[in-house]
């Protein structure tokens, strides 16, 4: 993940020095770089792999998850919706619980924070067991790819990059809303999935409602709320939604 602001600037640099000896700090080239090990750039990094491309990820793996989401937190999304994406579709959700022997429903069961944790740990063990952990310091655009510096001093030169680092390092709080008390300011982030609510169903107030950000918001397991309900019907409907409700 990226460990601070991303610097980027124009490096000029001609197509001929492609490779480790363009420059004194340079150590290896590759052809795609991931930054970011969330499920996206786990999926991305599976896919690669079985394409036989030159690939390169770095980061923590489901960092995202593991040190921005509370404990016991429900997913909005329907576990059937909820899958990281392997290059053949086999090894999702469903199959996961399949093989620990966990209760699973593609609808009318929420999947657990702690769930979708091991599952994404469970991914990156069978497809992408070499992931490396350790964060970019600094991405520059050279004349033909780019570079990444890492917090261990070493240079990777790509000619793609992948950010796959999700909505953390760009937060916002529109001016608007920056009066708010510091729980609110919290929520109405424009990445809620990085600066949560920890608080309980009972508790919810109305604004809190009103911004349907009730499913990352609340901990506890007790049976969901009209306005948990509420806001779990914006997701997707399932293709054969229709057909699987008749069976």
């Amino acid at each position: 993940m990226v460990a601070a602001r991303l610097k980027t600037k124009v490096f000029h640099c001609n197509a001929a020095c492609w490779g480790p000896t363009c420059g004194a700090m340079m150590t290896s080239s590759i052809d795609v770089a991931i930054i970011g090990a969330g499920p996206y750039g786990l999926s991305l990094a599976a896919h690669l792999d079985h394409q036989k491309i030159d690939c390169r990820i770095f980061g923590k793996p489901m960092a995202p998850w593991i040190d921005n989401m509370p404990s016991g937190m429900l997913l909005k999304s329907y576990p059937w919706a909820s899958s990281l994406s392997d290059p053949h579709s086999r090894f999702t959700v469903r199959q996961y619980c399949i093989e620990q022997e966990m209760p699973y429903h593609d609808t009318l069961m929420a999947l657990s924070i702690e769930s979708f944790i091991a599952y994404g740990e469970a991914f990156r063990r069978r497809f992408v067991p070499n992931v490396e952990q350790k964060m970019v310091a600094r991405l520059e655009k050279l004349a033909v790819g780019f570079r990444a510096t890492f917090d261990d001093d070493e240079t990777v030169t790509a000619r793609h990059v992948i950010l796959a680092v999700g909505a953390g390092p760009f937060k916002h709080i529109p001016d608007i809303l920056s009066g708010l008390p510091g729980k609110f300011s919290r929520i109405v982030a424009t990445t809620v999935r990085s600066t949560h609510c920890v608080t309980s169903r009972s508790s919810c107030s109305d604004l809190e409602r009103r911004l349907a950000i009730l499913p990352r918001c609340c901990t506890n397991k007790a049976p969901p709320s009209p306005c948990w309900r509420a806001a779990r019907s914006i997701s997707p409907p399932r293709p054969d939604a229709e057909a699987y409700s008749k069976n």
